[in-house]
């Protein structure tokens, strides 16, 4: 380019943007929120590397563009991991356990169901919907725990697969799983608390539930009367027994009263439950929706019962009561009830139940004169 000798210089400037602010971009979001470094894992460099050509070209036509990667790097097997969790906790071994079923609408993907095919070296079973069979299972559930319906006896253990913890004033202890708790069965606990004499023995009456919770039925503190005796209360106690009568030495040993039993008053506490006023909100809502479905129920009913009037009164002005009325009577009905039947499928298809109630009471008027005609 050719410059005049007194012209001034023309600076410009070149900004190069490429897919690799993308990615530094992205590399830094994923270390912020997901304390990963893209950057030390060549698979992971590339993989984002083309998504972000993807998402570049995108971009150069849309305001937005969403980025997906698929495990992208320390990705983790989320199926096997729970199943051999599950298989840990319930302490069977392959050889005991019957049968798999695999359920659910991802269940269908062939990748899915070759990992726990290979876990529980047998293959897997497809007898059961995969898609309803968890709302049939909570149907039949729920039949078996309501009085009202009759169900052909068929048990279900819920395993409660979550520490328990008891605590006292001043100290904490935790429990792992106790046992297999089923629905509405009380199994007890014995355990120790320290206290500042000794160690207090407590047994705790433990439940599952209709909601699937653990409760606690009852606890009471079992103390040893001669275990918290002083040294001289522990003498004067002698002194007494050798100057009483002579008494069975096995019953001496299981004395009750050397027993002293308290009931300790227990507070529970659900986590994530519902406070009392959400609990009762929620009631006030459901009964508002019942309501509701009763209201909508009343009304196609009062609507059905309208429609199959019209029906009915046609039928009878053509045939049953076509001597009975005049022709001006038969005219006037036939025509009323032709309108009301187009209102019903135009205007009147979402109408309230009064509107029906209406319409009905309307063509009765018309009617009852006939058919009190006819009967007489």
């Amino acid at each position: 380019m050719d410059l005049a000798a007194n012209s001034t210089p023309s600076y410009i400037v070149f900004i190069d943007i490429g897919h690799c602010v993308l990615f530094n971009y992205f590399a830094a979001e994923f270390k912020e929120r997901y304390s990963i470094d893209v950057c030390t894992n060549t698979k992971a460099c590339v993989r984002l590397r083309a998504s972000c050509e993807k998402v570049k070209k995108v971009l150069s036509a849309n305001a937005e563009a969403p980025l997906n990667i698929e495990c992208l790097m320390e990705e983790k097997d989320r199926l096997i991991v729970p199943c051999q969790k599950a298989l840990d906790d319930s302490g069977l071994s392959l050889d005991q356990i019957h049968s798999v079923e695999l359920v659910g609408s991802g269940s269908r993907i062939p990748a899915i169901s070759k990992k726990p095919s290979s876990l529980f070296k047998r293959e897997l079973g497809r007898t059961v919907n995969a898609s309803e069979c968890v709302a049939r299972g909570c149907a039949l559930q729920c039949a078996m725990l309501s009085p009202i319906f009759r169900v052909r006896d068929y048990e279900v253990q819920d395993s409660f697969p979550f520490s328990i913890g008891f605590s006292s004033d001043k100290d904490w202890q935790f429990y792992g799983m106790l046992s297999t708790l089923r629905l509405c069965c009380s199994i007890l606990v014995h355990f120790k608390f320290p206290t500042e004499k000794q160690a207090a023995r407590v047994k705790v009456r433990v439940q599952l539930n209709l909601h699937g919770i653990v409760t606690i039925d009852s606890a009471s503190l079992i103390e040893d009367r001669k275990e918290n005796m002083t040294s001289e209360e522990m003498i004067s106690e002698n002194n007494h027994q050798s100057s009483a009568a002579k008494v069975d030495t096995s019953s001496s040993t299981n004395d009750p009263k050397a027993i002293k039993r308290t009931e300790i008053p227990v507070v529970g506490n659900v986590s994530g439950a519902l406070t009392k006023d959400e609990l009762l909100e929620a009631k006030h809502r459901e009964y508002s929706l019942v309501e509701q479905d009763l209201k909508m129920e009343s009304t196609k009913d009062k609507k059905n019962a309208l429609e199959s009037f019209v029906y009915e009164m046609r039928d009878k002005m053509l045939n049953t009561y076509r001597n009975t009325a005049t022709e001006s009577e038969r005219e006037c009905i036939v025509r009323n009830l032709q309108e009301t039947e187009e209102w019903l499928y135009e205007d009147g298809d979402d109408e309230s139940e009064n509107a029906y109630i209406e319409k009905l009471n309307d063509i009765r008027k018309l009617i009852d004169p006939i058919e009190n005609r006819f009967k007489g």
